[in-house]
């Protein structure tokens, strides 16, 4: 999923900001109170998908950090046995 974090927040702030304001603009034409609605939504879901990724890198990062060396002695063992092959 291609994701651009710094777009989507800017976005998240402007729509929080506004749609308190459009709601409350006083009475909508029922097709636009539908979108206004439908919008509402949308940027619920979005951030439930934000909050998802966020507990997913938090896993993974952990993940990481309990497996630190692990992922040391990987790292050092790949890179000794490429030297060692292309030394013989």
């Amino acid at each position: 999923m291609a994701t651009d974090w710094r777009a989507l927040g800017r976005l998240d702030r402007e729509l929080t900001a506004q749609m308190p304001l459009w709601a409350s603009a006083g009475s909508w034409p029922d097709a636009e109170r539908v979108l206004l609605n439908r919008l509402r939504e949308v940027h619920a879901r979005v951030c439930q998908l934000c909050g998802d990724e966020v507990q997913r890198l938090q896993r993974q990062l952990q993940d990481m950090l309990d497996n630190k060396e692990g992922w040391l002695a990987y790292a050092t063992h790949s890179n000794n046995s490429e030297w060692q092959g292309a030394l013989e």
